[in-house]
């Protein structure tokens, strides 16, 4: 009906699993850069453990199938159950050995994953933009087909175009960079790692996949990490 927006539906069959890492495979469903969202399907198999990350936006899961946990609580995730984590939550998915099925969980999150190391330094990060791009590549990779994700269209996030001999980064985030800052330095003097620091002047910016941004409407705060987490293939 003209006015309304439609409805968009993804079958199974229409986004493929691939891997992330070794004994995990994941789909994804849909991305959406500008609120920070992103929602993904993925499959477990017994023994599994994901690394220490913290969440900067919320995180909805419900389990499909097969159970899981997070190390640092008791609560067992089983199939049928429903799981909140709010922003900021820290913790380490695992998925006991004991398993006999691969275990299937639907999570919807908004912003991103700051990957820990030992000392609870951020290691890397994950976000919409970045995991669209690692399941793209992991899609040509296998030789399917270019996954149409919903919302992957209006993603940006690591799109460059060049704008009259300028190359400059296509993103909803240079409207925030007018307004926000990060402790007492502007956004726009971090959000280029190979700048060293200096304001990014349009020119030697860094490639799409060194870079992975974040912005949760939530926090005032807009995050942004070198090299994103992206699974040795």
């Amino acid at each position: 009906m003209p006015g309304i927006p439609e409805a968009l539906h993804r079958a199974e069959k229409d986004l493929p699993f691939v891997e992330y890492q070794e004994g995990v495979v994941f789909q994804f469903l849909q991305a959406d850069v500008a609120t920070g969202l992103w929602v993904i399907r993925v499959r477990f198999q017994p023994g599994v453990t994901i690394q220490r990350h913290r969440h900067t936006g919320e995180v909805f899961a419900f389990t499909i199938r097969g159970s899981w946990n997070y190390v640092e609580y008791p609560e067992l995730n089983t199939a049928g159950s429903y799981l909140f984590e709010p922003a900021g939550s820290i913790h380490t998915l695992y998925v006991p050995g004991s398993n006999k099925e691969v275990t299937d969980v639907w999570f919807a999150i908004r912003g991103a994953n700051l990957n820990l190391d030992e000392a609870g330094n951020v290691e890397s990060v994950l976000d919409a933009g970045a995991v669209l791009e690692i399941y793209r590549a992991r899609c040509e990779k296998s030789g399917l087909a270019h996954p149409d994700v919903i919302g992957a269209q209006a993603v940006r996030a690591t799109v460059w175009n060049k704008v009259k001999g300028a190359t400059l980064f296509s993103t909803a985030v240079p409207r925030l960079m007018s307004r926000r800052r990060v402790g007492s330095r502007p956004i726009a003097k971090i959000l280029h790692p190979r700048m060293c620091g200096k304001p990014h002047s349009g020119s030697i910016p860094p490639k799409p996949s060194e870079t992975a941004m974040t912005h949760n409407p939530k926090v005032s705060r807009a995050v942004a990490y070198a090299r994103p987490c992206l699974p040795a293939s």
